[in-house]
């Protein structure tokens, strides 16, 4: 984007909005996924290791969609 745009955390939601650079979410080492419950309600939850925070749940699965989608 050429410039950031204003966003406002929905509290209930998110603790805080940050901006992190695409790459960073391509780095060696800054993914890893991780298989929770039993089946028939085991799901793939997605994690990215950040230099000082970890983005999961959701915002992860969102990402992580979103980078296959443009890197293949």
């Amino acid at each position: 984007m050429p410039e950031r745009i204003d966003l406002r955390a929905q509290t209930s939601e998110v603790e805080r909005v940050f901006w992190v650079p695409l790459a960073e979410f391509t780095r060696d080492g800054a993914y890893r996924s991780e298989h929770w419950g039993e089946p028939p309600l085991d799901r793939m939850l997605h994690f990215f290791e950040l230099e000082d925070e970890t983005v999961w749940g959701a915002t992860a699965r969102i990402i992580a969609d979103l980078l296959r989608r443009a890197l293949g």
